[in-house]
């Protein structure tokens, strides 16, 4: 994950996506959204997570966040929604 988010730091002009998993080892995927929400507030992020139920992101925040186990299908549809910029998931 480190090398992940210095990467994203280095190279913010040129990220157009963030897939992110809620539930990470080290830190919660909820700080490190809110990390990117900060420097890049338009930045398409698709969230996912095996436990959606304890999952909290900043109040007002529309971001979808997609259960596992997640199809091929879902994720394709999710990246195409969220470059579009949509804050629905499709079904």
């Amino acid at each position: 994950m480190a090398s992940a988010w210095t990467r994203r730091r280095e190279h913010q002009d040129r990220v157009d996506l963030v897939l992110l998993d809620l539930n990470l080892p080290d830190r919660p995927g909820s700080e490190i959204y809110a990390e990117l929400r900060a420097l890049s507030p338009d930045l398409p992020i698709v969230l996912f997570t095996g436990y959606a139920e304890s999952q909290t992101l900043p109040p007002g925040d529309e971001v979808p966040i997609i259960e596992k186990p997640i199809t091929l299908e879902r994720l394709s549809r999710s990246v195409r929604d969220a470059l579009a910029g949509s804050t629905q998931l499709s079904d």
